[in-house]
């Protein structure tokens, strides 16, 4: 079974995901997973599995969601959204736990990141990611510091 197919089979969702050497993800697999992963809460890559890179790196920091569900296409924005409230804020919720207008971070609930022998990430990066994130997760969410 693929990884999509297993995120999408799983209930309750995934809380632990770890990518073992071996594993086949592009950048867009990444993007994805994480648009999908809202419960996540350990993530753990071990040497150099699917090639991951400062990119997928990137994905981490926070983001400003598109303004309008209407960038997604009639189809995409009218089926199962709903009002709810994401995991760090509030608005209009659609199918993938997006916030429309707001900023936000992908994988939400995420607490434990380990790369284990990923050498094509950049120490710069990293830093620089999770810099941004952190200080986004304490300003916005009340989190404790």
């Amino acid at each position: 079974m693929g990884l999509r197919n297993l995120i999408k089979r799983c209930n309750p969702p995934l809380e632990v995901l770890k990518i073992e050497k071996g594993s086949d993800l592009r950048t867009k697999d990444y993007v994805w997973c994480f648009e999908r992963l809202s419960t996540l809460r350990y993530f753990h890559v071990m040497s150099n599995a699917s090639n991951i890179s400062n990119n997928v790196i990137n994905l981490l920091k926070p983001f400003r969601h598109p303004t309008s569900q209407a960038q997604f296409g009639s189809a995409r924005a009218t089926k199962g959204d709903r009002d709810l409230s994401d995991a760090f804020g509030t608005g209009k919720v659609g199918n993938e736990g997006h916030v429309y207008g707001q900023q936000r971070v992908h994988l939400p609930n995420l607490s434990t990141l380990c790369l284990e022998g990923c050498g094509d990430i950049s120490g710069g990066v990293l830093v620089d990611t999770l810099t941004e994130r952190d200080r986004f997760v304490r300003e916005h969410h009340n989190r404790p510091h």
